[in-house]
C-alpha cells in the first residue's frame, strides 16, 4: 500500500483548546502584547485567534515554537 508520508514524518500534534494556547503563552514568559510587537499584529487579534478553537493549526506551532523568554532565552 502507498504512503505519502515520509521517513521522518509525524503524526501532527493535537490542536490546542483556547486554555491550552493561553497556558503556553503565559507558560514561555509572554503577553499577547509582546507577541504582537514581535510579529507585528494586535494583541486583540492574538486574543481572539487565541479564542478560536477552530484556529489553523499553524497557530499552535507558532505559539509553541516562541523562544521561552521564563528561561531568558
Amino acid at each position: 500500500m502507498a504512503t505519502d508520508k515520509s521517513p521522518g514524518d509525524t503524526a501532527p500534534l493535537e490542536r490546542l483548546t483556547p486554555a491550552e494556547f493561553r497556558a503556553e503563552v503565559v507558560r514561555k514568559g509572554w503577553t499577547f502584547v509582546a507577541i504582537g510587537r514581535r510579529w507585528d499584529m494586535s494583541a486583540n487579534w492574538l486574543q481572539k485567534v487565541a479564542g478560536n478553537a477552530q484556529r489553523p493549526r499553524y497557530w499552535d506551532d507558532a505559539i509553541r515554537g516562541l523562544p521561552d523568554r521564563a528561561k531568558g532565552e
